[in-house]
C-alpha cells in the first residue's frame, strides 16, 4: 500500500512524495522504518508533536489532522481516529478468511490466546496482540495483520454499550464469542443488563452463515439469523470432573480427559468456548484435547510461581466479582494454608459497595484461611467476612500488606493476589517472589 493509496481510502490529501508504506503506528518510540505513523490526540499527548521523530527513525510518512513543518510526506484527514477505522474496514474487506471476534466479562484475552494457538495447528492464525482491544488498538492491529491468514482472532473490549457494535463494524466476525458474563465497568455500562446487552453486540453484523458462541444461562438472550452454540453445564460442549492442582486443570471434555497447564477453574470455561469454535467451524470439538498441554497461559493471569517452600498465584492483571470469585474458587480448592491479599475492583459505580460485600461474604463461605484486604473499597468486604469470623485484616496501604506478609511462616502456603489494574497488586507478586 503507499501513502496516495490510503490518502484515496479515507478521504485525504496527499501532502509531499508518495511512498510505499510496510506497516502501521501510533507510538512514534516503536515505529521501524518504511511504516506510517497515524497522529492521534490523546489525553496526555499528541502525536502531531513526534513527527520530527518519526522522520529521524524512517518512518515513510503520517496521518495527520493539520500540516506539521516537518519535510516527512503527510496525508492530512479531518479525524485521524477516523482515518484509522476507515483503514481498518477496508483492510477487513479484502480477507478472505474466517474471523472470530471475542468478547465477555472476564477471560478475553486467555480465551483469545488459547483460540489463536489451537487454531495454529489447523492453518495460519493471526491474533490482537496483548489487550490491544480498543476502538484504536483493535483497528490498529488489523491493518498489520497478514491478508494471507487462514484465521484473525480479535479481542474486544468494551466498557459500555455500544462499544462491541462500533468494533463489530470494523471486524465482522463469522465466529462470534462471548466468553463469560459478570459485573464489570458498571459505572459506564450502568447494570448487568447493559453487560449482557453490550456484549451480545459482537453478533450485530451476522448473518445466517455465521455462528455465535455463548456461556448457556444467556442463550434465551440471543436473537439473530445465525447459529447459536452453547458451552457450559446443559450447553452443546461441556465438561464434568474438575480438579485443580499446582501443575494446572484436569476435567472431563465430553466424556474425554483433557489437562491445561494453567491452574484455574475459569480456565475449562475458556476451553470449552475455544472447543466450540472448533464445532463452528466444522471440526470436532475433541481435536483441542491432545493440544491443551502445550498451552501456557497469560501473564498476570492465574500464573503460578514457586516460591522458598510457598506458591504465589499472580492473578494481578485485574478484577471484577466474576473473576474474583473464579479465582477464590480456585485457591480454597488446594490442600495447603490458602492466603488471600485482594485488592479493590474498580469501575462498578454505584454498584461497588453492595458487590464488595457480595465478595466478602462470598469469601467468608471458603476453605480460606486467610485474607488482607486492601483498598478504600475492600473494606467493605472485610467487615462482611469478619461478621463470620473470617481471620480476615484490612489494609489501606501496601506496606502494611508487606508487614503483615513478613509476619508469616510462608513454608506450605499458597498466596493467592489479585486486584484490578490500578491497584497495581504485582507489586505485592514481586515481594513475595523476591529473592530471600
Amino acid at each position: 500500500m503507499r501513502l496516495k493509496e490510503i490518502a484515496d481510502i479515507v478521504g485525504g490529501k496527499l501532502v509531499g512524495e508518495d511512498k510505499e508504506v510496510l506497516g502501521f503506528s501510533i507510538d512514534s518510540r516503536k515505529i521501524r522504518k518504511g511504516e506510517c505513523f497515524i497522529a492521534i490526540r490523546g489525553s496526555k499527548h499528541d502525536g502531531h508533536d513526534f513527527l520530527e521523530e518519526v522522520k529521524r527513525k524512517g518512518g515513510a510518512g503520517a496521518i495527520v489532522s493539520r500540516k506539521v513543518d516537518v519535510s516527512l510526506p503527510q496525508v492530512i484527514v479531518e479525524d485521524t481516529v477516523d482515518a484509522l477505522k476507515c483503514l481498518a474496514k477496508h483492510k477487513r474487506k479484502s480477507f478472505k478468511g474466517k474471523v472470530i471476534g471475542v468478547t465477555g466479562s472476564a477471560g478475553k484475552t486467555t480465551t483469545k490466546e488459547l483460540i489463536h494457538f489451537v487454531l495454529s495447528h489447523f492453518g495460519r492464525a493471526e491474533k490482537t496482540e496483548g489487550n490491544m482491544n480498543s476502538k484504536v488498538g483493535l483497528p490498529l492491529c488489523i491493518l498489520n495483520m497478514d491478508t494471507e491468514a487462514d484465521y484473525w482472532v480479535l479481542e474486544h473490549g468494551a466498557s459500555a454499550v455500544g462499544d462491541v457494535k462500533e468494533l463489530a463494524e470494523i471486524t465482522k466476525p463469522s465466529v462470534g464469542v462471548v466468553t463469560a458474563i459478570g459485573e464489570e465497568h458498571l459505572e459506564t455500562f450502568g447494570d448487568l443488563e447493559g453487560v449482557i446487552r453490550g456484549n451480545l453486540e459482537i453478533s450485530s453484523f451476522m448473518g445466517s452463515g455465521d455462528a455465535l458462541i455463548v456461556p448457556v444461562n444467556i442463550k434465551d438472550r440471543v436473537k439473530g439469523d445465525f447459529r447459536v452454540i452453547t458451552f457450559g453445564r446443559g450447553g452443546d460442549v461441556e465438561a464434568s470432573d474438575i480438579t485443580i492442582s499446582f501443575e494446572g486443570t484436569r476435567f472431563s471434555l465430553m466424556g474425554k480427559d483433557a489437562f491445561v497447564p494453567v491452574v484455574s477453574i475459569g480456565i475449562v470455561d475458556n476451553v470449552l468456548a475455544s472447543a466450540c469454535v472448533l464445532k463452528a467451524l466444522g471440526m470436532k470439538v475433541t481435536d483441542i484435547i491432545s493440544l491443551l498441554k502445550d498451552f501456557k497461559g497469560v501473564s498476570g493471569r492465574m500464573r503460578i510461581i514457586k516460591g522458598k517452600g510457598y506458591y504465589v498465584i499472580d492473578d494481578s492483571y485485574n478484577s471484577n466479582p466474576l473473576s474474583l470469585k473464579n479465582a477464590l474458587t480456585t485457591l480454597s480448592l488446594f490442600p495447603y494454608k490458602k492466603v488471600a491479599i485482594l485488592g479493590d475492583m474498580l469501575e462498578l459505580g454505584n454498584f461497588s459497595e453492595k458487590l464488595h460485600r457480595e465478595a466478602g461474604i462470598f469469601i467468608a463461605n471458603l476453605d480460606i484461611d486467610e485474607v488482607i484486604f486492601y483498598g478504600k473499597e475492600m473494606r467493605y468486604a472485610w467487615e462482611e467476612a469478619i461478621k463470620k469470623h473470617k481471620s480476615a485484616k484490612y489494609t489501606e496501604t501496601k506496606a502494611d500488606i508487606l508487614a503483615e506478609v513478613d509476619k508469616m511462616d510462608k513454608r506450605g502456603t499458597v498466596f493467592l493476589v489479585k486486584g484490578s489494574r490500578g491497584m497495581a497488586m504485582e507489586e505485592i507478586v514481586n515481594y513475595l517472589v523476591r529473592e530471600e
